[in-house]
């Protein structure tokens, strides 16, 4: 009796164990899965299309199944209004998982492909990465949009332009200098090492009004340049570090005009 009873718990461990996954995995082509295991919540980006957002999550050992529709606009939701993406784990090890569609609105959110492996971002660092300049852009709206320039080097020198938002402030110039301390520049470099800079692209994801970003890196001579209205989820942490910038403590404005590179 003694060893059936630790032969069923053995099993019952077993069944009960398994990977759950937790944080922001990438494929070799930057599409996203973004998991909150304590929320249960979820994001899936294909970097060819929209991004799917506000999804509720349900992982069992063999499948993983993204919600969306189950928090309506307005009044109760209705089936209409739930719709699921479901794969199914082709295996899922320690440094990599590859998962397979198997509901419709799965297959045709990947289409045409059959299965997507992803990793934890930081299987996918480059951890000799280190910019020379970045120079960075926020355009105007229709809306209460600034036109925001920002530059900075190597040395962390940071310069700042803003323009007002173009109906208030058709003339504003406001052009500020300052310099990012040693603990925000580990930060950038640390971000940069993790934002697949070499491989990125960014969609030409257009809709309705809102800032066009541009995004200028140097490194090592070579220019990489970006420009888009909605960011690819990988690239969430680096644009959330440069708008800060706006706002260092450091800024002090000066008299001169900085010309920026477009």
């Amino acid at each position: 009796m003694r060893i059936l009873a630790i032969i069923l718990i053995i099993s019952l461990s077993a069944c009960s164990s398994y990977p759950r996954l937790d944080g922001l995995y990438f494929s070799n082509r930057q599409d996203c899965l973004m998991i909150q295991d304590e929320n249960n919540a979820a994001q899936i980006e294909n970097i060819d299309d929209v991004v799917l957002d506000d999804l509720h999550v349900k992982q069992k050992r063999k499948k993983i199944t993204f919600t969306s529709g189950t928090t309506p606009l307005y009044g109760k939701k209705s089936k209409k209004d739930i719709k699921k993406y479901i794969f199914k784990y082709v295996y899922n090890r320690d440094d990599s998982f590859m998962l397979a569609p198997v509901s419709k609105l799965a297959k045709k959110y990947f289409s045409p492909r059959k299965s997507i492996v992803f990793k934890s971002k930081y299987l996918y660092a480059d951890r000799n990465f280190a910019f020379d300049s970045i120079i960075y852009h926020s355009s105007r709206c229709m809306g209460n949009c600034y036109g925001l320039h920002l530059q900075i080097d190597k040395e962390g020198n940071l310069k700042v332009t803003d323009n007002g938002d173009g109906i208030t402030d058709t003339t504003r110039n406001d052009n500020y200098s300052g310099k990012l301390n040693v603990y925000e520049l580990e930060k950038l470099n640390k971000i940069l090492r993790y934002a697949q800079i070499k491989t990125l692209r960014w969609p030409p994801r257009m809709c309705c009004d809102g800032p066009m970003v541009t995004l200028i890196i140097y490194q090592n001579k070579k220019r990489y340049y970006f420009k888009a209205m909605f960011l690819p989820l990988i690239s969430y942490d680096l644009r959330q570090f440069l708008d800060r910038q706006f706002f260092n403590k450091s800024l002090q404005k000066v008299e001169e005009t900085f010309i920026y590179e477009e």
